[in-house]
């Protein structure tokens, strides 16, 4: 056999083992799954309070703003002590902050729905008040509890400081990334309810635009 044939040969058993790595590889890869924060499916109206003249002052939702570990589309979990871990193939559907934002001013809209319109947006430039939220941490083991920490501040719109809070909340979760979700989800909902009775306990609201 003349060496052109050889390295005829040759160049075909490459492109066999090539394409038959290539075939490994995709066969064996993981498709990634996405998830999005939840309502909450046990959010009860609270007692409300009135504006002047009875009018309900506009609360902006936002900005929620999330720890630097967290910004970013892989969900977090972590094992103990200071390791965490990032889910290369379970992700958020959208960005942290704007889901938190979303899932957070629809619940205080309905829980606080007698005392004020709270409505999503960082540039709600009507608004007579705005929550801000600083999330610390939100993470969770896998088969282990979920745990969410965050502060909260509602200023008016001369950035005066009309309540403020901690939230510090653990929820069991099982042993996969839709169960940590699933849990976060309810810590949210737990974080909502801190926010409302907060906004249900401020009384009268000086409105921008009164």
């Amino acid at each position: 056999m003349n060496a052109t044939l050889l390295r005829a040969f040759g160049l075909l058993a490459l492109t066999a083992l090539s394409l038959g790595l290539t075939g490994c590889i995709a066969g064996n890869s993981a498709s990634s799954s996405f998830y999005v924060l939840a309502p909450s499916q046990e959010a009860r109206p609270a007692p409300s309070a009135k504006a002047d003249g009875g009018k309900k002052p506009v609360i902006a939702m936002g900005p929620v703003y999330v720890a630097q570990y967290l910004d970013r589309p892989q969900i977090v979990s972590r094992s103990k002590g200071v390791r965490v871990s990032l889910a290369e193939f379970d992700r958020w559907a959208e960005p942290l902050d704007q889901s938190l934002t979303r899932i957070l001013a629809e619940d205080v809209a309905r829980l606080a729905a007698g005392s004020a319109m709270v409505v999503p947006g960082r540039a709600e430039e009507d608004a007579d008040a705005r929550v801000i939220v600083d999330v610390v941490r939100f993470d969770g083991a896998l088969g282990g509890e979920a745990v969410l920490v965050a502060w909260w501040n509602i200023r008016d719109h001369e950035s005066r400081t009309l309540n403020r809070g901690r939230a510090d909340y653990r929820q069991s979760a099982g042993s996969t990334y839709e169960s940590l979700v699933e849990a976060q989800s309810m810590l949210v909902g737990k974080l909502a309810q801190d926010i409302a009775t907060g906004v249900n306990g401020l009384g009268a609201i000086k409105l921008k635009n009164k």
